[in-house]
Order: C-alpha cells, then structure tokens, then sequence
C-alpha cells in the first residue's frame, strides 16, 4: 500500500516489526521480560494520563490503576478507542502479517532470533518467504534492536544500520 499511496517511496526497512500482535503480547507478558513489559505499560498509562487531560471524559482513567499487563491496558483501552470489539480483535485486524503477500516494493526485514517479545517464528509465513520483494535477515543475536558487531574494516559497530545502507545503496542515485 505504501507504494500506491507514495510513488517516489521506492523501498521498505523494518527493525523488529511486530507483524503477529497476540503473540508479542504474550511473549511481552512472560515473567523473564518483566522490565521490557514494566517499562512500556509505563509509559502507556504515562501517555493516557496526558491525552485524557488534554481531551477530558474521553477516557475513563481510573480503570488503569488495577491493570497490570499489557493486554489488560488494550482490552481496557486501545482497542475500544480504536473501533475494535476487545483487544484479542485489535490484535488480530492490526497485524501486519495479514499484509505482507501485497508488498510490491523492495522490502528487509531485520530481526534477531533471540528478540525477548518479537518471536522469530511470527516470521516463518509463505506471504514472507514467497514474496519476491521482501528479504528477511535473522541474525542469531540482537535483542530487541540491539544490533551491534565490533566495528571492522569498513564498517562500524552498528550492524544494522550497515544492512540498511547495503540494502539502500543500489537504489541510490549518484
């Protein structure tokens, strides 16, 4: 859809996407990601407190205070603000993965085999592997985002970022 709608964009780069979100959810939600889940359920309620000031009676924010996971805050909240029956429907209708067999530009995938709530295995789906345009790099480590090497020769220590420029680099004009 991005080509349709912005034909100068001739290429996709995605880090660590969460394409199935029921599954990160609840990888997010095991007890050995506890500060990764901590942290962004946070910074939701963080972010919720700050939208219903700006937009009071939207939201009823008292709920939150008993929410202690993740898919509590979307059942609560993301997905009846955003139309969808519960959050396990919102999961459903918001993942890319439905998507994926209509990519039509030049698109990488790069994401680790040890990322601690976006699963390598939501990846292994034939809209991926039989989709000419979409190159899937999984590196056996890096985290979430947390591509790093020991800078050597030409390139420096973010990993990465030197997959994207190698990806880029045909479709560069000199």
């Amino acid at each position: 859809e991005a080509g349709n709608k912005f034909p100068a964009l001739r290429g996709v780069v995605a880090i660590c996407p969460n394409i199935h979100p029921a599954t990160c959810v609840a990888a997010l939600e095991e007890p050995q990601n506890w500060l990764y889940h901590k942290h962004f359920l946070v910074k939701l309620k963080a972010r919720l407190e700050r939208k219903a000031k700006i937009f009071p009676g939207k939201w009823d924010i008292s709920l939150y205070k008993d929410i202690r996971t993740m898919s509590q805050f979307d059942e609560a909240y993301t997905a009846p603000d955003g139309n969808y029956r519960d959050a396990a429907d919102y999961y459903n209708q918001s993942g890319s993965r439905h998507f994926l067999e209509y990519v039509r530009i030049p698109t990488l995938i790069i994401t680790s085999q040890d990322d601690p709530f976006i699963p390598v295995n939501i990846f292994n789906i034939p809209a991926i592997y039989s989709n000419p345009c979409i190159r899937l790099i999984t590196p056996p480590h890096g985290g979430h985002c947390g591509f790093i090497q020991k800078p050597q020769g030409h390139e420096d220590g973010h990993w990465a970022e030197n997959r994207i420029i190698e990806f880029i680099q045909p479709s560069v004009r000199t």
